[in-house]
């Protein structure tokens, strides 16, 4: 993920290291955001 073409990655790290942060939070935040959204659909449809 964050190794560069010669195997540095702390530089590559370095560069990249808050735009792969925001991007693995916001990927995080979707799959809960649409697993509760699921799940509550699939609570009311139970108790319907």
């Amino acid at each position: 993920m964050g190794i560069g073409k010669r195997g540095a990655p702390k530089t590559a790290y370095r560069g990249m290291s808050r735009r792969q942060k925001a991007a693995y939070y916001l990927a995080a935040f979707i799959t809960f955001f649409s697993m509760a959204v699921i799940f509550l659909c699939f609570v009311a449809a139970w108790k319907i």
